[in-house]
């Protein structure tokens, strides 16, 4: 019973590394900004989205690799990767050097994330898979309360200290390799492939829609994690310890309301991811609001929860689709994932697009029009899952959803 707690530690843990990235960076965006003041704007933002392009490539060649290699050896490579990616930029300030550590610390990352999923989906299965997915959210959003104010407090004696958070990865490394097992790699038989790739046809449809989804929702989703801190000196709010304690508040959203997913979802249903992101539109509207920090810290709060709620469900109907068509549970969930990386990555792109329409860099009036944006996503949704219900392929069909309810 112990070994299997402490397996499922071990894994849900893995997941601190989908937000550690920007937890750890976040509350020193503002004097990162200062400090490369010189330097174009889209590079200085690239600190933060630049890992996700490695992401997205990397969580790709995870799925791939897992058909000859164990989960459990590419999950331990990608944490050294995201540890030694994460650290190394404390060494110097140069920009291009930077950017080159974070895109090897994206690589390690990239290799964690759909391994860790799959490790779920193949160690679990019905309620008890549900019940660590939303332990896999909440237990990384404790660790990362942790990453947060602790880098808030680090920026405040130099910015550069901020990096030394990425030492989290080692501790979730040591995790790794005492709790988790080593599994058989995902080989088939001809026989199971042939098989295999008549599912994947009668399911890519499902797939690419869940897929663009993905992208759509973490191109706008995520600004407010490369501007917070910025928005907070812009207003003079609060400083980078502020922007600390704010990124706690929005770890505390995913800790609480992770622990409750399946109740959401159950309340939901189909229109679950719906709910997510009008919680991220309202949480960015209350921002662009915001003259105090009373109302920012209600904001990262919301957001929080909008973040606990739009992943796990967008991983589980990835998970049912991987089950429908029996095709591989890493490939498809890292197909979905990257999906999502690559989202976040043009996301920098976004807001440089907004402020060339707008003609202003100022937070506020992005975090306004983005309330705007994910408004409009929210209702497309409800109108598809609404009027797509009955169509035997939609990944939103019926208020069965994912499997998590049928647990």
């Amino acid at each position: 019973m112990k070994k299997k707690t402490f397996l499922k530690i071990a894994i849900a843990s893995s997941n601190a590394v989908t937000m550690a990235d920007i937890a750890g960076l976040t509350p020193a965006m503002g004097e990162i900004t200062k400090a490369y003041s010189h330097v174009n704007p889209i590079l200085v933002n690239l600190i933060v989205t630049i890992p996700i392009i490695s992401m997205v490539i990397f969580g790709l060649v995870a799925g791939k690799l897992c058909s000859y290699f164990s989960k459990k050896d590419i999950l331990v490579w990608g944490l050294v990767l995201f540890t030694i990616g994460g650290v190394f930029p404390v060494f110097s300030e140069n920009i291009y050097y930077v950017l080159s550590m974070r895109l090897l610390c994206g690589v390690g990352a990239g290799f964690v994330l759909p391994t860790y999923n799959s490790l779920i989906a193949e160690f679990f299965e019905g309620a008890e898979r549900a019940q660590v997915m939303g332990l896999s959210a909440s237990l990384a959003a404790f660790i990362l309360i942790f990453v947060a104010l602790i880098g808030g407090f680090l920026a405040t004696i130099n910015w550069h200290f901020i990096y030394l958070t990425f030492l989290i990865g080692a501790v979730l490394m040591v995790l790794a390799i005492l709790g988790i097992p080593k599994t058989a790699p995902d080989r088939k038989s001809t026989d199971e492939a042939i098989f295999e790739t008549e599912r994947k046809a009668k399911n890519r449809l499902p797939l690419m829609f869940l897929a663009v989804t993905a992208f759509v929702i973490y191109f706008i989703h995520p600004v407010l994690n490369i501007k917070e801190a910025v928005f907070f000196m812009e207003e003079n709010i609060g400083d980078a310890s502020f922007a600390g304690i704010c990124g706690a508040v929005l770890i505390s959203g995913i800790v609480i309301f992770g622990m409750i997913f399946k109740k959401i979802y159950v309340l939901f249903k189909k229109y679950t991811l719906s709910f997510g992101v009008l919680l991220s539109s309202i949480s960015y509207f209350i921002l662009s609001s915001s003259h105090g920090k009373s109302t920012s810290v209600l904001a990262m709060f919301i957001y929080g929860v909008a973040a606990s709620v739009i992943i796990p469900y967008i991983i589980m109907l990835a998970s049912n689709i991987a089950t429908k068509a029996k095709a591989s549970q890493t490939f498809i969930i890292a197909i979905v994932t990257s999906s999502t990386f690559l989202g976040q990555f043009c996301s920098v792109f976004y807001i440089s697009l907004i402020a060339a329409i707008t003609k202003t860099e100022s937070s506020r009036k992005l975090f306004f029009i983005t309330s705007l944006v994910l408004a409009a996503i929210c209702i497309t949704l409800i109108i598809i899952v609404f009027f797509k219900k009955d169509e035997k392929d939609n990944v939103f069909k019926s208020n069965q959803g994912p499997a998590i309810e049928r647990s």
